[in-house]
């Protein structure tokens, strides 16, 4: 019966976002160490920069440096099939090494004196073992050609390694984050605002533009944002708001606005209907959700 704990699902409800890579282990090696009965170590590069991936509905690479925050706060485990029962290695107990160079990141491990690692270490020898599977999160991405059948992903900062496992079969290429971060990519472009609409916003003095693009880009694909930071951002389109310049109302905004005359008016009257065509202008791609509202 298989044993639940080390499920696809129970794996993913501990770490949702968590991804898995398998490759080849780049200049895989057995090395010999000093005391002639502790075990060889497992050396080699468990993954490498700016080579692209099989085809998983899209391609990916890793970019130089995507390892380095993430190898400050990691305490990755070296496993043998996944299986926690297995533990080769651990960052934080020195058995475990990883760093990043040039090439990728290098793994080195110091397997302990068990029978699973003795088994191990003699598949490797004979090559019967020579694939790893790496567990990461990412920090950040870019993607490129995304309309097209096979768009382009390249993980610019992993936030954290989880574990970077020996295995016998390298399984299916679990893309379910990778997916998600696609179509965020997706709705993120086709949140943006037209060049038009950005320029005229550009030009208001006072106002960063950059934030309140981003941050609306952020709350558009629903990401959870802290409240002060939402709140904060309605204060801002408000006040931009407040700061676009005055217009007259004319006939090609009339349908936009219900009830507003075409015919020109005066003071206060003037200033209201001119706020309400503004905001037409952020509802066409989508910040309705912050609509002006008059606190005067």
């Amino acid at each position: 019966m298989k044993d639940e704990r080390y499920s696809e699902q129970k794996k993913a409800e501990l770490h949702p976002d968590v991804e898995r890579r398998f490759f080849k282990i780049q200049d895989m090696k057995l090395e010999k160490r000093e005391d002639a009965e502790d075990l060889p170590k497992i050396t080699g590069y468990a993954a490498v920069f700016n080579k692209y991936s099989v085809d998983m509905g899209f391609r990916e690479k890793i970019a130089p440096g995507a390892f380095k925050g993430a190898l400050k706060i990691s305490d990755a485990r070296a496993l043998y099939n996944h299986n926690p029962d297995y533990v080769l290695g651990r960052q934080s107990a020195g058995t475990l090494t990883l760093r990043e160079d040039d090439k990728g990141l290098w793994m080195e491990v110091d397997p302990p004196n068990t029978s699973y690692a003795r088994d191990l270490v003699e598949n490797i020898r004979l090559k019967n073992i020579k694939e790893q599977s790496f567990g990461f999160t990412v920090k950040s991405d870019s993607w490129e050609d995304i309309e097209s059948n096979t768009p382009t992903r390249t993980l610019l900062e992993i936030g954290e390694v989880f574990d970077a496992s020996v295995v016998t079969y390298p399984a299916y290429q679990d893309t379910t984050v990778a997916l998600r971060s696609l179509e965020k990519a997706k709705t993120t472009a086709e949140k943006k605002p037209d060049d038009a609409t950005r320029n005229m916003l550009q030009s208001v003095p006072g106002v960063d533009w950059g934030w309140l693009e981003e941050t609306y880009i952020r709350i558009a694909t629903q990401e959870s944002l802290p409240e002060e930071t939402e709140e904060k951002f309605r204060r801002e389109i408000n006040r931009l708001l407040e700061l676009l310049p005055l217009v007259e109302p004319m006939q090609d905004v009339e349908e936009e606005v219900k009830g507003v005359s075409s015919e020109p008016m005066q003071g206060e009257e003037a200033r209201d209907v001119a706020k309400k065509v503004q905001n037409t202008k952020f509802k066409k791609y989508g910040m309705e959700i912050f609509s002006y509202e008059d606190n005067n």
